[in-house]
């Protein structure tokens, strides 16, 4: 008894920094971190003829986040954490947020780091959406009871895994651009181009003060 209460509080743990995180997931394609981010990108000295306006970027990230919440919110509703698969999967998807969280920052000071953040992101995410589809399974195999409830079940598993595939996608999709936007502007330095836009920004504010 003792057990399941520990389990369930940290559930509830996991389930409000999850919860944080899409917030502040949402936040750079609202905020000005977010403006900041894509004008950095349009200052890149070459961008592919295939590479999306940034006005596209903002619109896709707040598709893919909801997508995410609502894979997130299936996962949860099937509780059964006694058997440690589901929370297990949302710690995993939690981790998968961690990356795509700090790649702002990132990008703002390197193209590099941010590309090789976008994989790990990518990787952790294919892991996340494998575990998402294999629940039910997973628990089955555990020793789990049979019964109509089961389809159900199965059900929300395999939606929770198909919600998530949006990400797979975004996220391959962006390495691969992250990869050719690095080698091709192998020499634009990110952190000065985002300080000099830091001071047209404070100047434009400054000017609109007085």
């Amino acid at each position: 008894m003792a057990s399941s209460t520990r389990i369930h509080w940290f559930e509830l743990g996991v389930a409000s920094v999850l919860e944080l995180m899409f917030l502040v997931l949402l936040l750079p394609g609202i905020l000005w971190a977010g403006n900041r981010t894509m004008k950095i990108y349009n200052k890149l000295n070459y961008r592919p003829g295939w590479a999306p306006a940034a006005v596209v970027f903002g619109i896709a990230w707040v598709i893919v986040v909801v997508c995410m919440a609502a894979a997130y919110t299936l996962v949860r509703l099937q509780g059964e954490w006694e058997a440690g698969v589901n929370l297990a999967a949302l710690v995993l998807f939690a981790l998968t947020l961690i990356p795509l969280i700090i790649w702002t920052a990132v990008f703002q000071r390197s193209l590099g780091w941010s590309t090789f953040v976008v994989l790990i992101a990518l990787v952790l995410a294919i892991i996340t959406t494998w575990l998402f589809f294999t629940i039910d399974r997973h628990h089955h195999h555990g020793g789990g009871g049979g019964g109509g409830g089961d389809g159900d079940s199965r059900t929300f598993a395999i939606a929770a895994g198909i919600l998530l595939l949006p990400l797979d996608l975004w996220l391959l999709f962006a390495l691969i651009l992250s990869t050719v936007l690095w080698w091709s502007n192998w020499d634009f330095d990110s952190s000065a181009t985002c300080k000099r836009i830091r001071f047209e920004e404070s100047g434009n504010a400054q000017r609109q003060f007085n």
